[in-house]
């Protein structure tokens, strides 16, 4: 891919992570708050951009992109909880504003500590032992019936995502592996759809589905530390399978527990 046209390249990118997150969403607007927020957990935005990120990098770039990622991860668990505090009190713009500046904040203060990556794997672990708490009250919403999806909200939806992901993966030689691996977890699926949804759906419903999501980033603390530990030593690859399997294998196991988890 390297000897194509850049053109080509932000394109091909962009197209691949935008019409994976796209199809995901649309599943997940049609199976409930619970089901649905299992499938928005799903790496269907940064799957596809360490992929990708793979075909033009070394494997030590992808290991450090990884321990990026792990410690972007925390605050995809802070966003997705400050926006349950906030979605049925405040207007779209102040709750999905305020989730976006606490990761913006969270990550800057991450990278500025520069934790070491045990240190950071416990972090992890600590700030979802707290979430998942948190969020178990905000699961009790009811999915209304859907209306007609309004021409725009799909290509909304590709350009949101197509753009971080072609943009991070253009530009991740200039801003080092640390800053690809956390601008590739930031979770522009879940913002794309909260935009998307919580108009449609409302608010209680949006966050019902917020909440389901908590619970299936759980895995992806192993995920990008496999990505961390494994991507030298092992390959690439091996270390993305595996990655790609311990997720896949948490949000199978929650579906199929069902209701029993909350």
């Amino acid at each position: 891919m390297a000897d194509l046209p850049l053109w080509f390249q932000v394109a091909f990118k962009v197209l691949i992570a935008a019409s994976v997150v796209v199809t995901a969403s649309v599943i997940a607007e049609k199976s409930g708050p619970f089901v649905g927020g299992l499938i928005l957990a799903l790496p269907v935005s940064i799957g596809p951009a360490y992929v990708l990120l793979a075909l033009q990098a070394s494997p030590a770039f992808i290991s450090q992109s990884g321990l990026g990622s792990l410690a972007s991860n925390v605050m995809v668990g802070a966003y997705v909880v400050t926006y349950l505090a906030l979605a049925t009190r405040v207007p779209l713009f102040l709750s999905l504003g305020a989730a976006v500046g606490v990761w913006l904040l969270g990550v800057f203060a991450l990278k500025h500590l520069a934790l070491a990556p045990v240190p950071l794997l416990l972090l992890n672990v600590a700030s979802f032992a707290l979430f998942i708490p948190l969020s178990r009250k905000a699961l009790s919403g009811a999915l209304p019936p859907l209306r007609a999806r309004r021409w725009f909200e799909l290509p909304l939806r590709a350009l949101l995502v197509g753009t971080l992901v072609g943009t991070t993966l253009t530009v991740s030689a200039m801003i080092g592996p640390a800053w690809t691996g956390i601008t590739m977890a930031f979770p522009i699926t879940l913002t794309s759809s909260i935009l998307i949804m919580q108009p449609a759906l409302g608010a209680a419903a949006t966050r019902a589905m917020m909440a389901s999501v908590i619970r299936g980033l759980v895995p992806f603390t192993l995920a990008y530390w496999l990505i961390y530990a494994l991507a030298v030593e092992q390959g690439v690859w091996v270390a993305l399978g595996l990655a790609l399997a311990s997720v896949v294998l948490w949000v199978g196991a929650l579906y199929w527990r069902g209701l029993r988890i909350r």
